[in-house]
């Protein structure tokens, strides 16, 4: 069946990232470079055959933030948060459709 795989809400703060409760196989969110966050998926996928849509948010009108993903394993993914500024306030949901889960 056609399900989500995978979503969630992050929060882009520098050095406080977190995901919202409602997070569905979402293991964590590490801050792995400058802009870019790493989500590990709970169960992994059986292959990187899945897609990402991912939405930015900003605090500010005047912050320009795009996301975009960057890479894509079996155990996640990597978005990188393209020209954001750090000092403001900034999250993303994003929800992953596709591939199925490494139920084994």
């Amino acid at each position: 069946p056609f399900a989500p795989r995978c979503y969630g809400s992050v929060s882009y703060d520098t050095g406080s990232e977190s995901f919202s409760p409602g997070s569905y196989n979402v293991a964590s969110v590490t801050n792995t470079a400058n802009n870019k966050r790493t989500i590990t998926f709970s169960t992994p996928m059986l292959d990187t055959d899945y897609f990402v849509s991912v939405t930015g948010t900003a605090t500010s009108a005047s912050t320009n933030f795009y996301a975009t993903v960057t890479s894509k394993t079996v155990n996640g993914f990597v978005i990188d948060g393209a020209v954001a500024d750090e000092a403001n306030e900034l999250s993303f949901d994003f929800i992953v459709f596709g591939s199925t889960l490494d139920e084994s």
